[in-house]
């Protein structure tokens, strides 16, 4: 199982709240403690930079050390603040959509689509849906990532749109164009495309088919007018909510299934 961040703040939560202090000698790579063999059930590592070139170029390292089965991208992103997702709420990604592939032509906005894989539908109704029901993952949410303000977070399943822009501002077109393409969308960032576009890369021996999940903390609403206060307010719980989920899908998966690393 490989666990991928972005940000200082996202590699910190999950590394408190997985456990995973050590650092393997030589490597990008933090585990629960070095192994002789180089065998780890969960290895966590932060990509160099923001953006979806980057998270793709992690995955891919990853998956070139260690083959794992799975791979989870774990950290923050702007919220729609539709279907009541609010900051501090966790999306699991059941759809990653790239808006940035367009054609502008006659005054129209068309799509253009790049090959990339989707979301595990094996994770995602088998360890993420009884999470969301019986709300199991709040309980990992270390007491040192303290919720800015009163309120129980939820989880909640839908579509994420990746980009190359860090929105964030309601007053802007292209961003209020994009809002308005992807009406469904719960979450906006920069990097899901990125895993998105890496694992389908992947899937060229017949023996491996890794699987992934996008895990994002509410850390603001893309279109509220204090966007860039509420991410500085509500980051660090954001990424600590995402870590949770990660970290309860993660051991419920270690214990009922069989690893083949």
């Amino acid at each position: 199982m490989a666990v991928v961040t972005i940000t200082e703040g996202e590699f910190r939560a999950a590394q408190t709240v997985f456990g995973l202090q050590e650092n393997a000698p030589g490597t990008a790579y933090f585990v629960e403690a070095v192994s002789s063999d180089n065998n780890y059930e969960v290895v966590l590592r932060r990509a160099a930079a923001q953006g979806n070139i980057e998270a793709g170029q992690a995955v891919g390292a990853s998956v070139e050390d260690f083959r794992p089965e799975y791979v989870l991208l774990v950290g923050t992103a702007g919220g729609s603040g539709k279907d009541h997702g609010q900051v501090g709420d966790v999306v699991v990604a059941d759809v990653v959509e790239y808006y940035e592939h367009r054609k502008y032509v006659g005054g129209r906005d068309l799509a253009r689509r790049t090959p990339c894989d989707q979301p595990s539908l094996f994770l995602r109704e088998r360890f993420v849906e009884p999470l969301r029901v019986d709300g199991s993952w709040l309980a990992h949410i270390p007491a040192a990532y303290a919720r800015p303000d009163p309120g129980v977070p939820k989880l909640l399943i839908g579509e994420i749109v990746a980009g190359e822009k860090l929105l964030g501002d309601a007053d802007n077109a292209y961003q209020a164009a994009v809002m308005t393409v992807y009406d469904k969308a719960l979450a906006f960032d920069m990097e899901s495309w990125g895993i998105a576009k890496e694992i389908y890369q992947h899937r060229g021996t017949p023996g491996y088919n890794p699987q992934y999940l996008v895990i994002r903390g509410l850390s603001d609403i893309v279109s509220d007018p204090v966007n860039e206060d509420q991410r500085v307010r509500w980051r660090d719980y954001a990424s600590a909510a995402a870590a949770a989920v990660a970290y309860k899908v993660v051991g419920v998966l270690v214990e009922t299934t069989e690893p083949e690393w």
